[in-house]
């Protein structure tokens, strides 16, 4: 059976949120008060469909649009994570559930080369309308109290698993990485053997240590993820049984650590020292040139 890794996208993919840096393309980048203070919580959506129109009312055509979002940066490791799933998609399925849009994702996962990584991608549709306006709308209703009115990530996660198990397919484990408000409604229909990994000082996170401080803690395994110059991914699968390495993957920059089957260690970087049962299989992640991370069966709330 494969991996599952659902990502999110704006600050998880790339380092930046996709809908607040199109502002770049506006009359001196910048909004006027009366669009920013039109926003309402929850309708962040029907927002950025005013901003749009306020684009397409000065002119901003879709080629300026494009060249702007192609340069949002990736966070510090995507690139070299997303390359090593993209060479081992035998091992891995992997999906986006974004609250941006399917032209912003599109533009950016294409000019990186990345497209072909991602099996599916849940967010918002978008279209330039004959008049050139991009447009986006909803991506689907729901009756969530604890999403935003257009997206529940939940939702769209149980359905993606739902019509796999009809397919026939069954994962090993879900690793889920995100780091905002409404990553948290999916990460609690996450189960003991899978993984959240938030990103570090962000929300989900802050609301992940929030619900374990009210002794209502996540089911899943959680690992923060802390970016910087020294920080990225990779992976090792290991065999249930033997404990064999089957495939590593280190980044260009780091030198993988000399034992692989070390578990646990000293806790670095916020992380509390972590084990993994004998008889799972493991998920390895290296995150740091001090730390290896053996999962799962482990909780290493900081």
């Amino acid at each position: 059976m494969k991996f599952l890794l659902v990502f999110d996208f704006d600050h998880t993919i790339i380092d930046e949120n996709s809908d607040t840096w199109i502002v770049k393309c506006a009359p001196e980048r910048k909004l006027p008060n009366g669009l920013r203070n039109s926003y309402q919580p929850g309708h962040w959506t029907d927002y950025m469909g005013r901003v749009f129109v306020y684009l397409g009312d000065n002119g901003v055509k879709e080629d300026e649009m494009k060249r702007t979002m192609t340069t949002i940066p990736f966070t510090v490791g995507m690139i070299d994570l997303l390359g090593f799933i993209g060479e081992n998609k035998e091992l891995f399925d992997c999906i986006i559930v974004s609250d941006s849009n399917t032209v912003f994702i599109d533009w950016i996962l294409k000019a990186a080369d990345f497209h072909k990584v991602f099996d599916e991608v849940f967010t918002n549709p978008a279209a330039f309308s004959s008049t050139g306006y991009l447009t986006v709308q909803h991506f689907h209703a729901h009756h969530c109290a604890k999403c935003p009115k257009n997206l529940c990530k939940r939702k769209v996660l149980k359905e993606f698993l739902d019509k796999q198990l009809e397919r026939g397919v069954s994962y090993t484990q879900i690793i889920y990485i995100g780091d905002g408000g409404n990553d948290l409604c999916p990460v609690m229909f996450l189960k003991k053997n899978d993984i959240a990994m938030p990103r570090q000082g962000y929300t989900l996170e802050k609301r992940i240590s929030q619900l374990a401080q009210s002794l209502s803690p996540v089911q899943c395994s959680v690992l923060i993820q802390e970016f910087g110059e020294s920080c990225g991914f990779s992976f090792q699968l290991r065999s249930p049984v033997m404990g064999e390495p089957l495939e590593l993957a280190a980044l260009p920059s780091i030198a993988p650590p000399s034992a692989l089957g070390a578990r646990g260690g000293p806790a670095r970087s916020g992380f509390r020292s972590l084990t993994a049962a004998a008889e799972a299989p493991r998920f390895v992640v290296w995150l740091s040139d001090t730390e290896l991370v053996t999962l799962p069966g482990i909780c290493s709330c900081p």
